[in-house]
């Protein structure tokens, strides 16, 4: 062993009782070690305006009992390892700290290296999240009653939570007539999960239609308040009343977010839309009536996917303004009338992945076969994501046609795909060919993701969309 020393010697055996020694060089080499990260791969997650997770262990070690030195560093200001430096064995704590972080996708890395040179990474991901959003379902209510005499049966609102609890107050609004105290709400405070019951007393109120609203105010500032709709139509049956169509919420159409932009997919919800269902989905160019149903943005007729007594499907006129326009939903069947304008929030981009019920990105393979679970991607293979909300394209594409395969439509708007914790890169951004208001990206699969389901979303000019899942091998 050479006294442990390494470098080149010579050595000299001698035995007693032999004649003459024998002289031999001898090389000492230093002993290899690996130093070792465990585990080498830590998640966080917390939400905005929140305390900061607790910090997550990992411990130190090598691959031989020989104990080295080593310093840690971080790759990013948000991302934090105690003690900076140790012997083996040790153990650092990795934490995280939001402060002036806002909410999404952050990645970075903790690299610990040893005097002799070798380096262990320990891959961070941080997830900040929104404050949760209070959901109340259904979005509206109907009463309805032959007499001012015979109350109708009460309605259950549910109040649910995206995320964790949230506690909340309810109230009452009546429009129609002004102070009424038709409608009533029980109990007026709660929290998710909670059910409110509703009731509409007719009594005293002539032949009509009366407005009002249930209004849930969580006791949490910066939580999303949340007003129902309600519509009483009292003698109705007996002829003479006119329904009109409610809007409850204009949607991007991709991820259900409240917002949108000129030339997307986007969603009406609410009720007395139309008398049936009518599908114009693979119908080119997409009309602006089914049946006696038609939608104006800012006084522009939109073309029409599909269209239900409670939803409307429909492409954003890219003639209104990206500062918002005003929708209204016309229903001429069975006397029913024209809605109240609603108000859709609406950006120059508003990118939303299609995604499955389970949340799955709605997704092809390279090869065109439907990418699932069953059916990975390696590194280095192609995906295919849908989505919409693109914006700007050129060249343009009329609204409501199919987009052609020559020339292609390339979106305007500077794209990122992140999979997992890393980005991927974009090969096609651009309209998807044969359809309207369809955006679709050819993204390769990044190196180095672990195998498994992993996330995947799209930022556009630094919006970020929803997420979905792909799988990965």
């Amino acid at each position: 062993m050479a006294n442990s020393d390494t470098g080149s010697f010579v050595a000299t055996a001698t035995v007693t009782g032999v004649g003459g020694p024998a002289p031999f060089a001898l090389t000492n080499l230093p002993r290899q070690t690996t130093i070792v990260a465990t585990p080498a791969n830590l998640s966080f997650v917390n939400e905005i305006g929140q305390a900061p997770p607790a910090g997550q262990a990992v411990q130190i070690t090598t691959t031989s009992q020989t104990p080295v030195n080593w310093t840690a560093s971080s790759s990013a200001s948000w991302l934090v390892a105690v003690p900076a430096s140790g012997i083996t064995p040790g153990q650092i704590v990795v934490s995280v700290n939001p402060a002036g972080l806002s909410v999404g996708e952050y990645s970075g890395s903790i690299s610990v290296a040893s005097q002799s040179g070798g380096v262990a990474a320990i891959l961070v991901s941080y997830t900040i999240t929104s404050k949760p959003t209070l959901v109340i379902a259904p979005p509206i209510l109907a009463f309805a009653t032959t007499s001012n005499t015979l109350a109708p049966a009460p309605r259950n609102l549910q109040a649910t939570s995206s995320s964790r609890l949230i506690a909340y107050t309810v109230s009452i609004q009546v429009s129609t007539p002004p102070g009424g105290t038709w409608l009533k709400a029980s109990p007026d405070k709660g929290q998710t999960a909670g059910t409110v019951v509703v009731t509409a007393d007719p009594t005293g109120l002539a032949q009509g239609i009366y407005d009002g609203s249930v209004l849930f105010t969580p006791t949490e500032s910066g939580v999303n308040s949340v007003a129902v709709p309600v519509t009483l139509v009292v003698g109705c049956a007996q002829g003479g009343c006119i329904v009109q169509p409610i809007i409850a919420a204009v949607v991007n159409g991709a991820s259900f977010h409240p917002s949108g932009a000129p030339g997307a997919i986007m969603t009406i919800l609410g009720a007395n839309f139309s008398d049936a269902v009518y599908d114009a989905s693979t119908t080119y160019p997409l009309p602006t009536v089914l049946g006696q149903t038609s939608v104006t943005v800012d006084g522009f007729r939109a073309p029409l996917y599909y269209v239900s007594p409670k939803q409307i499907n429909f492409q954003m006129p890219s003639t209104v303004l990206p500062s918002g326009g005003s929708v209204v939903v016309s229903n001429g069947a069975a006397g029913l009338r024209a809605s109240s304008s609603h108000d859709a929030a609406l950006g120059s981009v508003d990118p939303g992945i299609f995604v499955t019920p389970d949340k799955r990105a709605s997704a092809l393979n390279g090869d065109l076969s439907l990418h699932t679970p069953a059916t990975p991607i390696p590194a280095g293979g192609y995906v295919i994501l849908y989505l919409t909300g693109q914006g700007a394209v050129t060249p343009a594409v009329a609204d409501g046609t199919a987009a052609p395969a020559a020339p292609l439509s390339i979106i305007n708007a500077s794209v990122t795909v992140t999979i997992g914790s890393k980005n991927a890169e974009v090969t096609y951004k651009g309209i998807a060919p044969g359809f309207a208001g369809l955006a679709q990206l050819n993204v390769i699969v990044p190196a180095g993701l672990p195998p498994g389901d992993q996330p995947v979303f799209v930022s556009m000019n630094g919006f970020a969309s929803n997420a979905g899942l792909i799988t990965v091998k």
